[in-house]
């Protein structure tokens, strides 16, 4: 009866949470794209992004639409992989793809080109040092109709805003804490609109670049691709 299936699966699924955390109460539950929506949170705890092994775009778009129906539950990237004949530069942008997700990896790290191994250690150390504002704070992504070509978190200290498409602005807000603008996108420098400030600019693998002052209104930061510029 078709018409029963959805009870049928609804049991099913409180069976199988009951079950396991019977065993262990704060058992970690996983669902995945496409079969999750917000009344899912009822049977796991944890979502993630559905199989798009080498595709940053749907990667990134998955991330952000989990976020969006997820409430406070751990959103997870697909994991990622690129190919280590690429430059580094490109291959930061699959790690800037699901950077506001608890990111996993599917490349063997001993392989690695010291390049690639550099900018991973990077990156998962900004991670790790600003995930309150990338995992916990509050959440903007912007144009929905344009796989999310911007988007932005934030926490009572700081904003982050990462840009992935060389057509788009960087709305960097009110100056009233620190901003970190990311350049997710394959084009050295990102135009940003920002208030009158102090600009320094990073490369991939967290290099300091250039030191300057901006003045208030839209600007082209010099931020090398797969790098970061911190404004204050």
């Amino acid at each position: 009866d078709v018409k029963s299936l959805p009870e049928a699966v609804d049991r099913l699924m409180r069976e199988i949470h009951a079950a396991v955390t019977a065993i262990k109460p704060d058992a970690l539950i996983e669902y995945r794209q496409p079969y999750m929506g917000p009344g899912m949170r009822q049977y796991g705890n944890m979502f993630r992004a559905h199989d798009c092994a080498g595709d940053l775009s749907q990667n990134r778009c998955s991330i952000a639409n989990l976020r969006l129906t997820s409430g406070g539950a751990a959103v997870h990237a697909d994991p990622l992989m690129w190919n280590v004949k690429d430059t580094p530069e490109n291959a930061a942008r699959f790690v800037l793809s699901s950077i506001f997700s608890t990111e996993q990896y599917s490349v063997m790290l001993r392989t690695l080109p010291q390049d690639h191994r550099r900018m991973l250690e990077h990156w998962i150390a900004f991670s790790l040092k600003h995930r309150e504002s990338l995992l916990k704070g509050k959440f903007h992504p912007h144009g929905f109709g344009h796989n999310y070509p911007v988007i932005e978190a934030e926490s009572a200290k700081e904003r982050i805003v990462a840009v992935y498409d060389g057509e788009s602005v960087a709305r960097c807000g009110r100056s009233d804490r620190d901003i970190y603008v990311i350049n997710a996108t394959a084009a050295d420098g990102i135009i940003a609109e920002t208030a009158t400030a102090h600009v320094t600019t990073f490369d991939m693998q967290g290099r300091k670049q250039q030191v300057l002052n901006v003045k208030k209104g839209l600007n082209k930061l010099p931020i090398p691709a797969g790098g970061y510029a911190k404004i204050k």
